[in-house]
């Protein structure tokens, strides 16, 4: 196992990786709430809190925010300790992942789109929002073969981990005026 002393220990255990490495077999995707030792994910917050946004829109694909990603939370995403774990959990030989550092407010959506299509490999998402609503919409639609096969709403420091093929897509919901001014921010990669 890979030096991880930012990963809560709980997922670094035998019986830990076990029980997340069955659950991501047997389901395909897996959360992981409060991934990240307190003290790293409020460096990491602290990093993303100091971006600068560009609002994207292209409107018959997506409207939101993007942000490049701060080096430190880069190079620790981009460290080979995450890449073996993130295989130990899906069996699967990751890839150099590509990131997006992503900020969703009111009015803000993605579409599906049939000319983007997606890759196999694994994909991640990791939360930042703070007390977010399913309510408020903004929530990552995956889907396959048009069902939904998972919905992506959990708390703040949660890195879910999806298997992807060419038959999934992905969308997040328009955010409704029930969020106001709040903003639902994530990083979401593909290894």
């Amino acid at each position: 196992m890979p030096e991880l002393d930012w990963v809560n220990s709980v997922y670094l255990s035998e019986a830990g990786l076990d029980a997340v490495h069955n659950a991501f077999q047997k389901h395909g995707y897996v959360q992981l709430q409060k991934f990240f030792t307190p003290e790293v994910f409020a460096k990491l917050q602290s990093f993303i809190r100091k971006s600068s946004w560009k609002q994207y829109c292209l409107p018959d694909v997506v409207k939101c925010s993007f942000a490049q990603c701060p080096k430190k939370v880069w190079k620790l995403l981009f460290s080979s300790e995450f890449r073996v774990f993130i295989e130990i959990i899906t069996g699967f030989k990751s890839k150099k992942p590509s990131i997006s550092l992503c900020r969703f407010s009111h009015g803000d959506y993605s579409l599906l789109n049939d000319k983007v299509a997606s890759k196999k490999g694994i994909l991640f998402e990791i939360e930042f929002s703070e007390s977010w609503n399913e309510s408020y919409g903004g929530f990552t639609s995956v889907l396959s073969k048009g069902a939904e096969i998972v919905r992506i709403c959990p708390p703040q420091n949660t890195l879910t981990i999806i298997q992807s093929d060419k038959k999934m897509q992905s969308f997040v919901k328009y955010v409704n005026h029930k969020a106001g001014t709040k903003k639902r921010v994530f990083i979401r990669g593909m290894l």
